[in-house]
């Protein structure tokens, strides 16, 4: 085709392909309420603009490749138009349209609606590579706003794409414009799309948010937030409940995060208590409310111990640190069990073929991949999952881990499974009592090739500790693919028996058990006395009574901090030193000593060397403290006795030998229950 709108329209197709979901996903616009056909005809009418149009023209598409004269219908139920009597499709019309083209259609005029609205405020200009016009700012809106839609996004997805757009590139700026098109669609401040992978469950509204109508007294402000106490790291969401319909609204969160949306989504990194302010403006004035303290993030507990304690000065001790109560997770330990599939009284789930559940109980909170859930779905393709909108997965398994949807999933056997045929049951139940209860979900189905490829097999949830097991009566081969085995919600952590990722295989009477784990980093002080501050345990060599903390930190970043005390006593009568060093003339070829002493006759120990004379030194005067003499032997050592008193002091400390010459230690030496010094180096 010449036709310069069925090439715009097919190139665009690669556009909104592309960049919903990030370049490594372009299968994200497979789900029945998506706006690909509309987006390529929006970008079909958006380039070919002249100056002189207006919004209330009627815009044909494929009109020339049907040889019809520019003013006709062309391909589509009705040519695009801002006149609503032209073009009075809406949000309503998607559940009676059936393909992808015309549901494309009603996306498709909204977006044009928004594209006339900015124009009219802000001008065109035909150069679209540079500046403000209203066409160069809804062309970067929608663009932008396909980078920053979900996977598989409903039609409200992608217009709070374009606000998301619009707030980040101009600080919302052009919300009203955005809100006038779309309200008018039907895709008003409260409608709903349901589920982005179905039709005919929206919620149509017409509402025009109340902060682009015109004032009429100034803003009182006023905020709620969705949770007030959360554990770390936690997303909060704020909704603005001011009054005085304000058109600015400016937030402080207390961790020195702003944000300008009117119901910004925040999240907290760190445990804390913080205290939250709104700034609500519009063009008769202002008004702030601060909530004191009005946001708790809490964090996992630490127990910490020490052994021996009490310890005497100079021992060496063990501190250790345990986390309790902690939510993050690092992984899934995988681990071949026993089969052993449970039974209990079955909830049964009808699900036709390449069908989803809708939310269900698990009957307890299930903490997966460090969320906590109450609910989960049933894909009939052998996996469960807990994201809403969760796709079907039809119809092999994946490999994993994977961005590709879907995510935040547990597969018993993830392929074509069909239980809607071959008196096949899929169902659940809820056995044992709290705190030690199980979900227990069971396919007795087969893959859709037909009875003799039976998949059987039960998934399990436990309470409290928040294994998984999957227990397999019978996984048959098939040519296609099969997926056993876990995923989180992006699609970036995996865990899965040994070659059970997108392969053929085979398994009957087998188990396997995901246990999470987490992997914590310690920091302790104080730091002169622990020999490794990030070890734990760690060991520590006490010289006085002192309290002795640790940091950790959990695989989301989140801290804790917890001390001990640790009572030292001094239980040694002298504090022992040895020096090792070596005496100009005494040297052997061997590096011993001359028994000097012993070969003159005046000692009978037979490494008897020489006389030592150490002396310790208060490191503020350098005057001399302490004294004591010793024996130096062949091998270089001499081992002095001090008082008790030096415990825990530093000191330089000076040998004297009878020649005396003298030696000092480079910096001061605190003192143990037993010193080392080697001046042998």
């Amino acid at each position: 085709s010449f036709d310069n709108g069925i090439i715009v329209h097919e190139y665009a197709h690669g556009v909104s392909n592309r960049l919903t979901g990030g370049r490594a996903n372009s299968s994200c616009l497979a789900n029945l309420e998506q706006a690909g056909e509309g987006w390529s005809d929006w970008l079909a009418l958006i380039t070919t603009i002249q100056p002189g149009d207006s919004g209330a023209k009627a815009r044909g598409v494929g009109n020339f490749s049907l040889h019809l004269p520019v003013t006709a219908t062309g391909i589509r139920r009705y040519p695009y138009s801002t006149d609503m009597t032209i073009n009075p499709q809406t949000y309503t019309d998607v559940r009676t349209s059936t393909t992808y083209h015309s549901r494309g259609e009603i996306w498709c005029s909204a977006i044009w609606d928004m594209t006339w609205f900015l124009i009219r405020d802000f001008g065109f200009d035909p150069d679209f590579a540079s500046g403000n016009s209203g066409n160069q700012i809804a062309l970067r809106l929608v663009l932008e706003g396909m980078k920053l839609q979900p996977c598989g996004p409903g039609f409200i997805d992608s217009r709070d794409a374009i606000l998301l757009a619009d707030d980040i590139l101009y600080g919302s700026a052009h919300r009203c414009q955005i809100w006038e098109a779309f309200a008018r669609r039907g895709m008003g401040l409260y409608a709903l799309q349901g589920s982005p992978d179905a039709i005919g469950d929206e919620t149509v509204d017409f509402t025009f948010p109340p902060f682009c109508l015109p004032p009429v007294t100034a803003p009182t402000a006023d905020f709620s937030a969705q949770e007030t106490s959360v554990a770390c790291p936690a997303e909060i969401r704020f909704m603005d409940q001011s009054t005085g319909n304000p058109g600015q609204w400016y937030w402080e969160f207390g961790d020195g995060d702003t944000s300008f949306q009117q119901n910004p989504r925040h999240t907290y990194t760190q445990p804390g208590t913080y205290s939250v302010k709104l700034r609500a403006t519009n063009s008769l004035g202002a008004d702030s409310l601060i909530m004191a303290s009005f946001i708790t993030v809490n964090t996992f507990d630490i127990s910490v111990t020490a052994a021996p304690s009490p310890a005497c000065a100079g021992d060496s001790v063990l501190v250790q640190a345990l986390p309790f109560n902690a939510t993050a997770v690092s992984g899934y330990q995988v681990q071949s069990i026993p089969y052993a599939p449970l039974s209990g009284t079955e909830n049964t789930v009808i699900l036709s073929d390449d069908a989803v559940s809708g939310l269900l109980p698990i009957g307890f909170p299930f903490r997966f991949y460090g969320k906590s859930y109450t609910g989960f779905y049933i894909s009939s393709n052998g996996f469960i999952g807990f994201s809403p909108a969760m796709p079907n997965g039809c119809c092999i398994g994946k490999p994993l881990p994977s961005a590709l949807p879907p995510n935040n999933f547990i597969a018993f056997a993830w392929n074509d499974l069909n239980p809607g045929a071959y008196s096949s049951t899929v169902s659940y139940f809820t056995t044992g009592a709290a705190p030690q209860r199980k979900l227990v979900v069971r396919y007795q189905t087969y893959h859709w090739n037909g009875t003799p490829f039976p998949m059987r097999g039960q998934i399990v949830l436990l309470e409290g500790s928040n294994v998984i097991e999957i227990h397999t009566e019978v996984i048959s081969y098939m040519d296609d693919p099969t997926t056993q085995g876990i995923e989180n919600a992006d699609g970036t952590q995996a865990a899965f028996p040994p070659g059970r990722v997108a392969v053929q295989f085979s398994a009957s009477n087998e188990s396997w058990s995901f246990t999470p784990y987490a992997v914590f980093q310690s920091a302790w002080l104080p730091l002169g006395q622990v020999e490794d501050p990030s070890a734990n345990p760690a060991l520590i060599l006490p010289e006085l009574p002192d309290s002795f903390s640790v940091v950790m930190t959990d695989p989301n970043g989140c801290t804790s901090q917890q001390s001990v005390f640790l009572p030292v006593n001094l239980c040694d009568t002298q504090a022992l030193l040895t020096v090792q060093l070596l005496v100009e003339g005494l040297m052997k070829g061997d590096g011993s000593l001359e028994p000097v002493l012993f070969n003159a006759g005046l000692s009978l120990d037979s490494s008897a060397c020489d006389s030592v004379v150490v002396e310790l030194h208060d490191p503020s005067n350098y005057q001399m403290v302490y004294q004591s003499s010793g024996l130096l032997h062949t091998d270089g050592s001499v081992l002095l006795r001090f008082p008790p008193e030096v415990f825990a002091a530093p000191y330089y400390i000076a040998v004297r030998t009878r020649n005396g010459l003298e030696t000092w230690s480079k910096n001061p030496i605190r003192m143990r229950a037993h010193t080392t010094l080697n001046l042998r180096e």
